[in-house]
């Protein structure tokens, strides 16, 4: 009977309800399958499984696709999203482009989703042998005194009263594993006034 009234109510309901329970169902299901994928890489990266596929590409063609997939995003959320010193000249370096593409879309889903108001940027600055990659927010901040524990796997404490992160701490510990298998380092910046300023450096003689 109860199944019967469940049917019922959803019948009854109009398409913009249809649609937005829809949109619901999508965004559950594909969080769910991101989990999923992103602890067993967790696994493979502890067990030395993860493997990394160095190839020639042009960096700045990588950084302007995710600025393309991320913008509309960021419009639906009334927030500004800027990418910083890339220009139209190819920039062909030689590491493995979807791990690099893969950390980038991690650390700007998080500034997303933390960040009500103002902007999210990204871009890379370069080194004698290494490149540098940032991503900044004008969100809600990490506190100094949660900043030593963001990258522990699994975390569920809370980083701020309003902010968790992701509820398990899965990103971030992701990032870690991955610039780390690449022979480089990710940090959390100081705070100048208010977001936060992730970092991470990737090697390019490895």
């Amino acid at each position: 009977v109860d199944l019967s009234l469940k049917m019922e109510n959803l019948i009854n309901l109009s398409e913009n309800e249809r649609k937005y329970y829809s949109e619901i169902i999508i965004e559950s299901s594909n969080l769910l399958m991101s989990i999923i994928f992103d602890t067993m890489d967790i696994a493979k990266i502890n067990s030395g499984n993860f493997r990394i596929y160095p190839v020639k590409f042009d960096l700045n063609d990588l950084m302007f696709q995710i600025y393309q997939n991320y913008k509309p995003i960021a419009e639906k959320k009334n927030l500004q999203l800027f990418l910083e010193n890339v220009i139209s000249k190819s920039k062909v370096i030689v590491s493995d482009p979807a791990v690099i593409e893969r950390i980038l879309k991690k650390l700007i889903d998080n500034a997303l989703k933390f960040t009500k108001q103002g902007w999210v940027k990204f871009f890379y600055k370069e080194e004698d042998d290494s490149i540098e990659f940032f991503v900044e927010d004008t969100g809600i901040g990490i506190p100094n005194e949660r900043r030593e524990m963001i990258f522990e796997r699994f975390t569920k404490q809370p980083v701020s009263q309003s902010r968790n992160l992701g509820g398990t701490g899965l990103d971030l510990s992701l990032c870690h594993g991955l610039v780390g298998l690449m022979g480089g380092k990710i940090s959390l910046l100081p705070q100048k006034q208010e977001g936060s300023i992730f970092k991470f450096t990737i090697p390019l003689n490895k």
